[in-house]
């Protein structure tokens, strides 16, 4: 990666474009870059993006030898690693790609709700029929959006009164739960910028 890293530098200075405009996305798809998800991020800041896949017959099936199934638990290990390794090392939206079967639209929402539920921000398709479920799935709904944005006002009304935590719809929340709420509106602001 460090080398990489230099060589598109190099490049970029030949055509005169600021030196780290260029991203990287990194596909793990290796048992050693599953592996070392972590330390490859952090060893080369071009890196904006992971993508994990963990589907039937490709390659990192075979890299790992797991039996593939619709449910996914023989990757649940890899999955959650990969979201605790792009947390960890700055990337705010892991991707995955594990749902090929172009027919089984019942299968790839499950599928897509199983990895938003680990983490995930997203997931890489392979045909048209599955955009709409996985935006679906993957974007917060209306009732979400509305939520966290009465979650941020209930704090900041408390706050203002001098408390550092306040009840919402029967829960405690504090600065932690604003902080998860700011992120999902910024989330949401940043879908709506690009049309999505």
């Amino acid at each position: 990666m460090k080398a990489l890293d230099a060589y598109i530098g190099h490049l970029e200075k030949r055509i005169n474009i600021p030196i780290g405009t260029i991203e990287v996305i990194l596909v793990l798809e290796t048992a050693k870059a599953m592996r070392n998800a972590y330390e490859i991020v952090v060893s080369c800041p071009r890196i904006q993006r992971i993508y994990l896949a963990a589907g039937p017959g490709g390659d990192a099936n075979r890299a790992i030898g797991y039996v593939w199934s619709k449910e996914g638990r023989e990757t649940l290990f890899l999955r959650s690693k990969v979201v605790l390794d792009s947390r960890a090392a700055g990337i705010q939206y892991p991707m995955i790609s594990s749902w090929w079967n172009i027919k089984d639209l019942e299968g790839l929402e499950r599928d897509a709700l199983f990895n938003r539920q680990l983490g995930f921000r997203g997931q890489v398709v392979i045909h048209p029929s599955h955009v709409p479920i996985v935006n679906k799935i993957f974007t917060p709904s209306p009732q979400e959006i509305a939520y966290y944005k009465g979650l941020i006002k209930v704090a900041e009304e408390a706050e203002k009164k001098g408390f550092a935590a306040a009840v919402y719809k029967g829960n405690m929340i504090d600065h932690a739960m604003v902080t998860t709420a700011h992120e999902v509106i910024k989330f949401v602001e940043s879908i709506e910028l690009y049309g999505s």
